[in-house]
């Protein structure tokens, strides 16, 4: 309806105008319009149209670049970081592979029988347990990433993979190393990590280069300590795996400061080697020392000689170990330069193309605007016997076609309008009233139509909304939904996994307490192997006793058999054998004193072992019983988190409630805009009347035209013959 109203508009501003022209037409036959002066070319138009997208295109290079750039070098960053922590975790399975296997050679019954009861080579089972224990030992050096291994007595052999003896001074030099100076300050600690043991590699004359790192365990209750080497080869496996390019450099540092670094270089043939890196590389530097004090992985960008690196970090588990990494920055930089090299490239083709073909483009339409101009300049004085001679194909050509058939029919009207006049001024009077009066009744029309037009088109939009935010609605609400039943039945698996563990620490309990009475039981017997000791003593005190009175019974029939003369010789031979059985008991006496006194020695030490055994037991009970009732609180809070999810889940339900009460209210305003709609059809059909007036109307103004002859003298200026 607005349309309609502006072209009723127009068309009596038309009519008004040209009223206007012709009565100006008599005063002025002649018109002079002049040279329209552009203030601008086409070629610089075009030239700056072609301009701006190139420009546009130079802002999308460089903000994808800058974008790409970023995101590759956080990916490059994130999985840098994956990686470390993947190969500390790795380091870590084999620290713990060293600790364990450690723990289980010295808790090795041969093992400990050896260095705890059995270092007297003169014991006949010593050499039983000596060759089981290095039997041991050996198996042991199938793994892969165990170097060698040495123990270091306090008395007794020496046992180590290299088949040596290094003399009574090792214990001694071990315990003046750092090595011995550290359990020495620290008495409760029972193993740790070591870059070095100097002791061992001054006396067996080998480098340290054999080995990354050294795991040390003290042996409970003996002087003794076993050395396990981590094998340099397993270390420079793991460097190798955190190979990040050109210059990159990887280094296992151990807690007392020894730092095996490999740096990445590019030998003759192109190939990516590990090189040796001589002196400190992370050691002794801040963000170093801030990684270590911090405890945990971390990475961030520091500058390292003059260039910028990212600096990677992650300690090994609890061994004190930790895994460093330099990345040139140049590294990760150098996989966006790529990016950075098209962009510019395209940009560079792109600005070149556009001048070109503007420029082209330029041309063309000037040398044809200027043809047009020309043409037109002459057709405004008045002469219509122009041509636009232009041999274009494309829409330049077309509108020389148009052109050329306006001014045509131009002419053919001027000549047809030459012949007519007439009633032009009678007419228009009645044909301006009712052109007033059809005019302010479509106005108003037009005013109503166009109310209800907007208050649909608000309707419409509003409505589309709801929609659109109610179908975002309803996939949010599905999600959440979706997520509320996974994390309930999530829930419900940590509950039941809390309710198993509490079945298996209840066993573990049971154990204990049955472990615990085993251990009272051997206390006591014991106790009651040390009682027939005494009482043994007490009878070997009989026996010896015995032997004495036997001795003298003997001295005194040897004399009375002496008496005797060749009648006593027989009981003289009696008395000699009653002699040598008495000194027999007396030396098996003696003998089993000896065993008694290495009995009671070792009953000693069983005894001290089985209390300590069941002081271990009465702590890992308490540890239980703490563990169960942690267990207890677990599973109360799950159990809290459950009702609060029934909470979510039913909120959930009253949610999709509303949602159907909303999507009913945006039923309701579907209709209303559908009821409007049929209000803007009758106001339409109303429009389609006026329409029929107007249609007469113009039949009116057709006729007044060809009445017209008022242009006449306007016309009568135009040239229409050559």
């Amino acid at each position: 309806m607005v349309i309609m109203r502006k072209i009723v508009k127009e068309k009596t501003l038309k009519e008004n105008k040209k009223v206007k022209i012709s009565k100006a037409a008599k005063s002025k036959p002649e018109l002079k319009l002049g040279k329209l002066k552009a203030k601008r070319s086409i070629r610089t138009t075009l030239f700056l149209g072609f301009l701006f997208p190139v420009l546009m295109l130079v802002v999308l290079g460089v903000v994808s670049y800058k974008t790409a750039s970023k995101t590759i070098m956080e990916k490059y960053e994130e999985s840098s970081m994956n990686t470390m922590e993947a190969m500390s975790l790795y380091g870590q399975t084999l620290t713990d592979g060293i600790a364990t296997k450690a723990l289980e050679q010295i808790t090795n019954v041969d093992m400990k029988k050896y260095y705890e009861l059995y270092d007297d080579n003169t014991d006949p089972e010593w050499i039983t347990h000596f060759s089981n224990a290095k039997t041991s030992l050996r198996q042991m050096m199938g793994l892969g990433y165990i170097g060698h291994y040495y123990t270091v007595p306090a008395s007794g052999s020496q046992m180590n993979s290299r088949e040596s003896d290094y003399g009574a001074e090792l214990y001694s030099q071990f315990m003046a190393s750092d090595i011995g100076a550290y359990f020495t300050a620290n008495p409760a600690q029972k193993n740790n990590w070591f870059g070095y043991h100097t002791a061992i590699d001054t006396l067996a004359e080998k480098s340290s280069e054999e080995y990354a790192f050294t795991y040390v365990q003290k042996f409970i209750s003996a002087e003794t300590f076993l050395v396990i080497d981590w094998s340099m080869k397993s270390a420079e496996q793991i460097l190798e795996k955190i190979n990040f390019g050109e210059n990159s450099i990887g280094a296992l540092i151990s807690g007392d400061g020894r730092e095996v670094a490999r740096i990445c270089k590019t030998n003759a043939e192109g190939a990516e080697v590990l090189e040796k890196v001589e002196g400190a590389v992370f050691v002794g530097t801040d963000f170093y020392q801030a990684s270590v004090e911090a405890g945990e992985a971390t990475s961030n960008y520091v500058n390292w000689n003059g260039e910028s690196y990212l600096y990677i970090y992650s300690p090994i588990g609890t061994s004190g170990i930790s895994l460093c990494s330099l990345i040139p920055q140049s590294n990760i930089i150098a996989e966006v330069s790529a990016i950075r090299n098209l962009t510019v490239l395209i940009v560079i083709v792109a600005a070149l193309a556009a001048a070109l073909v503007g420029t082209y483009i330029a041309s063309g339409i000037t040398k044809t605007v200027n043809v047009i101009s020309k043409a037109l300049e002459k057709v405004a004085e008045g002469d219509l016997t122009q041509k636009f001679e232009i041999k274009r194909k494309d829409e330049f050509g077309t509108l020389g076609k148009v052109l050329n058939d306006t001014i045509e029919n131009i002419r053919l009207l001027m000549t047809d309008m030459i012949r007519f006049g007439g009633n032009v001024n009678q007419m228009a009077d009645g044909v301006s009233e009712k052109t007033e009066t059809l005019n302010e009744s479509i106005k108003n029309i037009s005013v109503g139509v166009s109310e209800v037009a907007n208050g649909l088109q608000v309707q419409a939009e509003e409505t589309d909304r709801s929609n659109s935010k109610m179908r975002q609605f309803a996939e949010r609400l599905n999600d959440m939904h979706e997520e509320t039943v996974q994390m309930s039945g999530a829930i419900k698996g940590a509950n039941e996994a809390i309710n198993q563990g509490q079945v298996i620490i209840q066993e573990l309990n049971d154990k204990a307490q049955t472990t615990a009475s085993i251990t009272n039981i051997l206390v006591e017997n014991v106790s009651g192997v040390q009682k027939h000791s005494v009482e043994i003593e007490g009878i070997i005190d009989t026996i010896n006793s015995i032997a004495e009175q036997t001795n003298l019974l003997s001295l005194n029939a040897s004399i009375e058999a002496a008496r005797a003369g060749e009648h006593g010789r027989g009981f003289a031979v009696v008395a000699e054998e009653i002699r040598k059985l008495a000194d027999q008991s007396a030396q098996a006496a003696g003998e089993v004193q000896q065993r008694l006194s290495k009995m009671s020695v070792m009953t000693d030490k069983t005894t001290q072992s089985a209390e300590e055994t069941r002081n271990i037991v009465a702590a890992q009970g308490e540890a239980l019983n703490e563990t169960i009732a942690v267990f207890g609180t677990i599973e109360e809070k799950v159990e809290k988190l459950v009702g609060g999810l029934q909470v979510v889940v039913d909120g959930m339900a009253q949610i999709n409630a509303d949602k159907d009460d909303i999507q009913t209210s945006v039923m309701n305003i579907s209709m209303e805009a559908e009821t409007a709609a049929a209000s803007t059809q009758e106001v339409t059909s109303s429009l389609d009347e006026q329409v029929g007036v107007m249609a007469k109307l113009a039949e009116n103004m057709e006729y007044l035209k060809k009445e017209t002859a008022v242009l006449e003298e306007s016309i009568n200026r135009f040239k229409i013959q050559a």
